[in-house]
C-alpha cells in the first residue's frame, strides 16, 4: 500500500523524507526517481507501514540476522546501533552521498540555466 503526496512549491525528497520518517533514498528509488530534483505537483508515492520516527531502521538498510529487533533481557533499546563501527561507517557514506548529491542539484540547475540562455 502507499499514499499519494504531491509535491508542494519548495519541497525536496529529502523534506518529503523526513516529513513520513522515511529514508530519502529508499523514497527515490520507490518512485523511481533517478534525481532527487521534484517539481512542484508533481506525485510521489510514499510507502506506507514503514515510519520509523527517529530513524530507527530503514527499509533497505541490512537487517541483522534474528530481526536484530530484540535481545534476550532486554537490553536492547529501540533505535540503538547493533554494530558501532558499522553505523559509523554507515552514517558517513550518507552524508557523504547526500553531499554529492547536493553537488549534483547545483551542477544540474546551473546546466538548465545555461541551457536556458541558447534559446
Amino acid at each position: 500500500m502507499s499514499m499519494i503526496h504531491t509535491v508542494q512549491q519548495g519541497e525536496t525528497i529529502y523534506s518529503i523524507a523526513s516529513k513520513y520518517g522515511i529514508d530519502p533514498h529508499y523514497l527515490m528509488s520507490y518512485n523511481q526517481l533517478h534525481s532527487p530534483s521534484l517539481q512542484a505537483g508533481q506525485q510521489i508515492r510514499i510507502p506506507e507501514g514503514i515510519h520509523h520516527p527517529g530513524g530507527a531502521h530503514y527499509p533497505g538498510m541490512p537487517h541483522y540476522p534474528g530481526g536484530g529487533t530484540h535481545h534476550p533481557g532486554g537490553s536492547h533499546h529501540p533505535g540503538e546501533a547493533h554494530h558501532p563501527h558499522e553505523s559509523a561507517a554507515i552514517h558517513r557514506l550518507e552524508r557523504r552521498l547526500s553531499q554529492a548529491e547536493r553537488r549534483l542539484n547545483q551542477l544540474e540547475s546551473r546546466v538548465r540555466h545555461l541551457e536556458g540562455h541558447h534559446h
